[in-house]
C-alpha cells in the first residue's frame, strides 16, 4: 500500500464526531398530521436513503445488536468489474482503509505466540533506518514521529524510501500523537519478517480463515503494467466484517489481555493520553482503533471505531464496548463526496441516537470535490455562488482547515493557502483570526498531513 494511505486519520475521526453532533439537530417539519415516530432502524434507512438520493451515498450498511443483525441494506450501484449493477447487501467492497485494524491484531497475535515484544526496537526487524528509539508500540499507537514518504514515483518500499531520503522525524518517539500511514506500512514488514509469510498470506491464514471470513480477499502488492509499485488491496463484505469484530472481541484470535490492549488509550511519555480528536469532541487512540464516548453518551461509555477513505472508497467500522452494538458502512460513492455525512449517520446509530441525515451540504466538501475534478478556479467560483445560501449549505472552519491540510499533503501549497484565504474572507472573521489561520497553515506545512482522500469528502 502507498505510504500516503489515510495518514493522520484523527482529522477524519474528529470531523465525524463534530458532524455526528450537528446532524442530531431535528429538522423543521411541515405543518400537518403528526407522523409516527420511526424506529431507530427505520431512521437509519431513511437517513441513508436521503443521502443516496442526494448523490452522497452509494454503498451498504449493517447494524447488529448483541450479535444479531437488525439492519442490513444496500443503496446505489456497484463499481469496477460490476459497474452499473444494482448493489446488494452481500456485495464485496474495497475495505483497504480498514487495514490498520487487521495489522494491529496481526502484531498482537505474534506477540501472544512469543514471536516478538511490543517494546522491541523497530531496528531489530527493519535495520538501518535513521530513527533511533522507535519501538513497535510506537508504531501501533502512532506515537513514533516517523515522517510520511511517498513511494509512487520512486517505486521503493517504505523502508527503502526512508533509508535513502532520510526525512526528518516529525517529533521524538512517544512525545506526541499523529496518525501516519508509514507506521502501518512498517508494521506489515515486521509481520512478514517474523512470520515468514507475505502479509496477504498471513492475514488469510491467521485471521480470515479462523473467523470463516469466506468472502474476504487480499490482492498482494506488486508492479503494474508500467512497472510502478501497486499497493495491496483488501476486499470484504458486511457480514465478514461483522464476523471480524465479533471474533476479535470474543478472543478467537487474541489472548484476553491483548484484546483489552487494543482498546486501551495510548499514553505519551508525560503520562497523558494521546489525543486523537478535536476540541469539544475528544477522542483517544488504542492500537488500530479510535476511542471515545460518542455523541450523547455518558462518561465511561466507550465506543471504538476506524474510519477512512482510500482511492474512492470509504469504510466505517465501529462498535460500542458497553452496549454490544456494531455498525458498519461501506461506501463507493465517486470521490467519496458524502463520506463524512454517511459516517455521521452511523456514528449516531452506534451511540444510540436517532439517525438524521445532515439537512445541509458542506461547502468545504463541495469545494474539495471541485478542486479534485475541475481545479481551483471552478472551486472558488462555486463557493462564491453558494456560501451565502445558508438554507442549503454550511461552512465549517474545521472542515476548511481539514481540506487545506489535505491539499498540503498533495504538494499543492498554493491551493491550500487559497482555501483558507477564501474561507477567511467570507466568514466575517477579524484580521487577527485570519492571521491565526495563516499561522496554522504555516505550521501544517511542517506537520504530518491529511490523506489525499479527504479532498473529496
Amino acid at each position: 500500500m502507498k505510504t500516503t494511505f489515510h495518514s493522520a486519520c484523527s482529522l477524519v475521526a474528529g470531523a465525524l464526531l463534530l458532524l455526528a453532533g450537528a446532524c442530531g439537530r431535528p429538522q423543521a417539519q411541515s405543518a400537518g398530521p403528526a407522523a409516527a415516530t420511526p424506529t431507530p432502524v427505520q431512521a437509519i434507512n431513511v437517513a441513508l436513503g436521503q443521502l443516496n438520493q442526494r448523490g452522497e451515498f452509494s454503498g451498504a450498511a449493517l447494524v447488529a445488536d448483541k450479535g444479531r443483525v437488525v439492519y442490513q441494506q444496500a443503496f446505489g450501484f456497484a463499481r469496477e468489474a460490476a459497474a452499473g449493477q444494482e448493489l446488494r447487501a452481500d456485495a464485496r467492497f474495497d475495505v483497504t482503509a480498514l487495514a490498520p485494524t487487521f495489522t494491529a491484531a496481526a502484531v498482537l497475535a505474534l506477540r501472544d505466540q512469543g514471536e516478538l515484544r511490543l517494546d522491541d526496537a523497530l531496528s531489530a526487524y527493519v535495520p538501518n533506518l535513521p530513527y533511533p528509539g522507535v519501538t513497535l508500540r510506537h508504531l501501533l499507537t502512532h506515537t513514533s514521529g516517523l515522517p510520511e514518504v511517498d513511494v509512487r514515483e520512486s517505486g521503493n518500499d517504505v523502508a527503502a524510501e526512508l533509508y535513502y531520503q532520510r526525512p526528518a522525524a516529525a517529533f521524538a518517539p512517544g512525545s506526541r500523537w499523529a496518525y501516519a500511514a508509514v507506521n502501518d506500512a512498517l508494521l506489515r514488514k515486521v509481520v512478514e519478517r517474523v512470520s515468514g509469510l507475505a502479509f496477504a498470506d498471513y492475514l488469510s491464514q491467521a485471521v480470515f480463515g479462523p473467523l470463516n471470513m469466506r468472502d474476504t480477499r487480499v490482492l498482494a502488492a506488486g508492479r503494474d503494467a508500467e512497472g510502478n509499485l501497486a499497493e495491496s488491496r483488501i476486499y470484504s463484505t458486511l457480514n465478514d466484517l461483522h464476523a471480524w469484530v465479533q471474533g476479535l472481541r470474543s478472543g478467537q484470535l487474541l489472548a484476553p489481555a491483548s484484546v483489552q490492549e487494543l482498546f486501551t488509550p495510548a499514553r505519551l511519555q508525560d503520562g497523558s493520553f494521546a489525543q486523537a480528536g478535536q476540541p469539544g469532541r475528544p477522542a483517544t487512540f488504542g492500537m488500530g482503533w479510535f476511542l471515545g464516548t460518542g455523541p450523547g453518551r455518558r462518561a465511561g461509555h466507550t465506543v471504538a471505531w476506524h474510519a477512512a477513505s482510500q482511492q474512492g472508497y470509504f469504510a466505517y467500522l465501529g462498535f460500542d464496548l458497553s452496549a454490544d452494538r456494531i455498525v458498519i458502512l461501506l461506501d463507493n460513492t465517486p470521490e467519496t463526496r458524502g463520506a463524512l455525512a454517511t459516517a455521521a449517520v452511523m456514528q449516531q446509530a452506534l451511540s444510540g441516537q436517532r439517525a438524521v441525515a445532515p439537512a445541509k451540504r458542506s461547502a468545504a466538501r463541495e469545494m474539495g470535490r471541485l478542486l479534485a475534478s475541475q481545479g481551483l478556479e471552478a472551486a472558488v467560483l462555486h463557493y462564491a455562488s453558494v456560501h451565502t445560501d445558508t438554507s442549503r449549505y454550511y461552512a465549517s472552519q474545521a472542515e476548511f482547515e481539514q481540506l487545506s491540510r489535505a491539499l498540503q499533503a498533495r504538494q499543492r501549497p498554493a491551493d491550500a493557502e487559497a482555501v483558507l484565504a477564501v474561507y477567511a474572507a467570507t466568514s466575517g472573521q477579524s484580521l487577527a483570526a485570519r492571521r491565526q489561520l495563516r499561522a496554522q497553515l504555516a505550521g501544517q506545512r511542517r506537520a504530518v498531513a491529511a490523506p489525499p482522500a479527504v479532498l473529496a469528502i
